[in-house]
């Protein structure tokens, strides 16, 4: 797909046939998507091309080919230079893991119920 000019609409199709627009999508749904899938996007939405990007954020446009594709273990001032080159502010939020917290609560589950058990067999 070739880059436009900005104030373009954006398509691209998706596996199973359905079109999502680039230029339309809120800060919360390129927080959705994969940092790599969102890189792409988010130039695309600028106008610009990988060597265009890579000029302005001072990173070779082979590394940011990578990024994009991602293939490289990033590192984060490399992530901000280039995140601040597309006048957006990169966030590194930890999110924790359900299945992790779904552990925890039925682990305190079995505890309470093995206390109250005990509670009940104390004279």
């Amino acid at each position: 797909m070739r880059d436009r000019p900005d104030g373009w609409e954006f398509f691209e199709a998706h596996p199973l046939g359905e079109v999502t627009s680039f230029a339309r999508k809120s800060p919360a749904e390129y927080a959705r998507l994969p940092l790599h899938e969102a890189l792409r996007r988010l130039r695309l939405r600028a106008g610009l091309r990988q060597g265009q990007l890579a000029a302005k954020a001072g990173v070779p446009q082979a590394y940011l080919c990578r990024l994009e594709r991602g293939r490289v273990d990033a590192r984060l001032s490399s992530l901000r230079r280039v995140f601040a080159a597309l006048d957006c502010e990169l966030l590194v939020l930890p999110r924790p893991n359900k299945e992790l917290d779904l552990a925890r609560e039925a682990a305190a589950r079995e505890m309470t119920a093995f206390l109250r058990r005990q509670k009940a067999d104390l004279p």
